[in-house]
């Protein structure tokens, strides 16, 4: 008799549990399935079968059917799918760290917005990060929101926003000593009252010291020397 005459009773099964032919054809038998959970023709009709698809966790079907499986989504992690139904997974989304949807529903996540320091969305939200506003440092926004960071001005020297924040700052005078809010600050250097020097206060400056000179001579009642006669 053929060891298989009999192999859709199910005590024929039960006898041939380790027989791959019977089992393949009980594959709609869940006992079957249980010893044969490794075989992917079993697994297919026992879809629902946790058991199963535990044991066939790698299987990108295994994990669309068990897509609430924790266990199957940790070893999907790199699946866009994966990550997509455990947006809330720690795990998944340090390991998409580089994916913009990993951050937009991350956006508290350090790692990941370290990773993507150079994204706008990043720096946006981690507006009080220091090593993405560094990254950023020739950013607007940046300096905007890290106006007191001494790196992000100095990249940003000729900027009027990081003068008027840096106005102690002696390179960022420099650089605009044509400004009369660096020069004012700056009113004991020598180069910005040279280049400044048709300004207001160099104006004023000039009149107070023509007047000293006045009250000087007329007090040593020297005369004001006068300019020589046309055609001498």
């Amino acid at each position: 008799m053929d060891q298989c005459q009999f192999m859709n009773n199910a005590e024929n099964d039960i006898l041939n549990e380790d027989y791959t032919e019977c089992n393949i054809v009980n594959k709609d038998s869940t006992e079957c399935n249980i010893r044969n959970k490794d075989s992917t023709e079993c697994n297919i009709p026992n879809k629902d079968n946790t058991e199963c698809n535990i044991v066939n966790k790698d299987s990108t079907e295994c994990n669309i059917r068990n897509k609430d499986s924790t266990e199957c989504n940790i070893r999907n992690k790199d699946s866009t799918e994966c990550n997509i139904r455990n947006k809330d997974n720690t795990e998944c989304n340090i390991v998409n760290k580089d994916s913009t949807e990993c951050n937009i529903r991350n956006k508290d996540n350090t790692e990941c917005n370290i990773v993507n320091k150079d994204s706008t969305e990043c720096n946006i939200r981690n507006k009080d990060n220091t090593e993405c506003n560094i990254v950023n440092k020739d950013s607007t926004e940046c300096n905007i929101r890290n106006k007191d960071n001494t790196e992000c001005n100095i990249v940003n020297k000729d900027s009027t926003e990081c003068n008027i924040r840096n106005k102690d700052n002696t390179e960022c005078n420099i650089v605009n000593k044509d400004s009369t809010e660096c020069n004012i600050v700056n009113k004991d250097s020598t180069e910005c009252n040279i280049v400044n020097k048709d300004t207001t206060r160099q104006y004023l400056f000039g009149i107070v010291q023509t007047v000293s000179l006045l009250i000087l001579n007329i007090k040593t009642k020297q005369p004001i020397a006068s300019l020589p006669d046309e055609g001498k």
